[in-house]
């Protein structure tokens, strides 16, 4: 937490557990915790259901919005658990925002039934009555203005109260910076270039680091943005493509930093896709021994994948990104309206990514696709934010434990990725990253369904949220012999002398399996080859 926002505010459906985590939450940090609702019964001097039965809801929410007002501008920090409706009114929202780091409890929609149903006191005037049907109809009506309050999201099923006040604990540090090495804050929304420079106006200088493809008028509304607050900025334009990523193009960066004698104070800023981001984090993390990198990524792979996590470099004659370092982004900063802009290709590319969070466990990312899929692939604005975001916040919760990948825990962020790059090498990467990790997702679901890890349904269901996005199940021809495959797989980072792969669990999550029997990968590969 930050002397700005010293306020923690737990928000989500009823029956997510709000006021036990927000309670362990305080309980673990040392500050007091609200309950709002308790806090709302005590200032009308009646329980809530009573005086929702006496005034009505419209009458409740104006006490709802009075009372949170009041309890904000408190400067001793604290932690407060919402109800189940307070971000229903956006001035509510507002004034949590200002004032602290809103954090969205989510579970699955059987569970929060069971709670419910589990609580021997259930004072919840708008869930009487046919409590299944209520559950479902307030979840469906409230999940996205959850999903737009939230800075932080983390998921409750399947994990004890402990391990959830440890992820809030853990990623309102990242966010407020309190520990510096692990906190990239992230801000998404719809035409929010131009707003950059109030987000990063604590710099006084700053190096823009883009591509001659890059739109003008992006780079355009950040450099105005960054004078409207006196950030004095360098534009430096580098190749397109990887021939960005040499070390030609990462010392002609340094020398103009060092001609312009940038401080260290600076900042860089990364506009443009993941080599962009690959190049400009690399050079803020050696430049003077390390500065501070902002990301500003223009594409959806970028938005939900390279631009997350601190892995930066550049190539080299032997292999890709083979010289590189570990910087965290002090700010990860994704417009969706820069993907309006974006080919079929490079969309649909980016989805390939954004369906491994749901194989992952992601739940808000497997119900956005399951229900809102025509919208995701025609880049509904309002539905990508939501979208976007869960997923960026889930890679940062893996990084944040395991942020130079020592544990094997960031490992399992590359399900898919072991045949992907595989295939990647032999087309020499002309199939764009995404397309190739959609085909990797798919071997996986066939192999952990092969060794017995998964059941018929559920590789069905996890197959049926690939093709709900429309993502390739063509293998190039290239890529059709078992053997070379089988070669290259053996080589993959992951591998130790065996064939390492990211496999998928019965209980929804993936973990990383050394020594998979090599007969049952070739006979899996060569069915999967044959199929499609």
């Amino acid at each position: 937490m930050s002397q700005n926002k010293p306020h923690i505010f737990i928000v989500g459906p009823s029956g997510v557990g709000k006021t036990t985590v927000g309670k362990s939450v305080a309980l673990d940090l040392g500050i007091k915790f609200i309950d709002l609702d308790e806090a709302i019964s005590e200032s009308v001097d009646q329980s809530i259901s009573r005086y929702f039965d006496q005034h009505g809801e419209a009458k409740f929410r104006e006490i709802e919005r009075q009372v949170l007002n009041e309890l904000v501008i408190k400067d001793k920090s604290f932690v407060l658990a919402t109800g189940g409706g307070t971000v229903l009114d956006t001035r509510n929202v507002a004034a949590m925002k200002k004032y602290g780091t809103v954090v969205y409890l989510s579970a699955l929609e059987e569970d929060l039934v069971q709670r419910v149903k589990g609580d021997s006191v259930n004072d919840r005037p708008l869930l009487s009555g046919d409590l299944d049907k209520k559950i479902h109809e307030q979840l469906m009506d409230r999940r996205g203005s959850f999903e737009l309050s939230a800075d932080i999201t983390i998921a409750t099923s399947r994990r004890d109260v402990q391990n959830v006040t440890q992820a809030v604990i853990r990623q309102v540090n990242r966010l407020s910076g309190a520990d510096s090495e692990l906190s990239s804050s992230i801000v998404v929304g719809e035409n929010i270039l131009s707003t950059l420079g109030q987000y990063i106006k604590h710099y006084r200088r700053a190096v823009l680091i883009t591509q001659e493809s890059i739109p003008n008028e992006y780079k355009e509304q950040i450099s105005k943005s960054l004078d409207e607050n006196k950030i004095e900025v360098l534009e430096i334009v580098v190749p397109e493509g990887e021939k960005a990523k040499t070390f030609q193009s990462y010392t002609d960066v340094i020398e103009k930093m060092l001609e312009a004698v940038i401080p260290r104070s600076a900042c860089v800023i990364a506009l443009g896709g993941g080599v962009v981001g690959d190049l400009s984090g690399f050079v803020a993390a050696t430049y003077h021994r390390g500065i501070d990198i902002i990301q500003v990524p223009t594409t959806l792979l970028a938005q939900v994948d390279s631009s997350i996590g601190g892995k930066c470099g550049i190539n080299s004659n032997v292999g890709k990104n083979l010289v590189g370092a570990f910087l965290q982004p002090k700010l990860i900063f994704a417009d969706v309206k820069v993907l309006d802009t974006l080919s079929d290709d490079d969309f649909q590319s980016g989805l390939g990514e954004v369906v491994k969070y749901g194989l992952l466990g992601n739940e808000t990312v497997t119900k956005i696709i399951k229900d809102q899929s025509t919208q995701v692939i025609n880049r509904n604005s309002e539905v990508l934010i939501g979208l976007i975001r869960s997923c960026m916040n889930q890679k940062l919760n893996v990084v944040s434990r395991d942020p130079l990948e020592k544990t094997g825990l960031r490992a399992t962020l590359n399900l898919g990725h072991t045949l992907a790059h595989a295939i990647e090498n032999l087309t020499k990467y002309e199939l764009a990253h995404g397309k190739a990790v959609a085909l990797g997702l798919r071997f996986c679901i066939e192999l952990s369904t092969a060794i017995g890890r998964i059941s018929q349904s559920q590789k069905e269901e996890a197959i049926g949220l690939i093709d709900s996005l429309k993502l390739t199940s063509q293998i190039p021809q290239e890529c059709r012999d078992v053997k070379v495959l089988v070669e290259k797989m053996y080589s993959d980072k992951k591998s130790s002398g065996s064939l390492a792969f990211v496999l998928m669990t019965a209980t929804g999550r993936s973990e990383l399996v050394d020594g998979v029997d090599e007969s049952i990968v070739k006979e899996t590969l060569t069915r999967f080859i044959e199929s499609n």
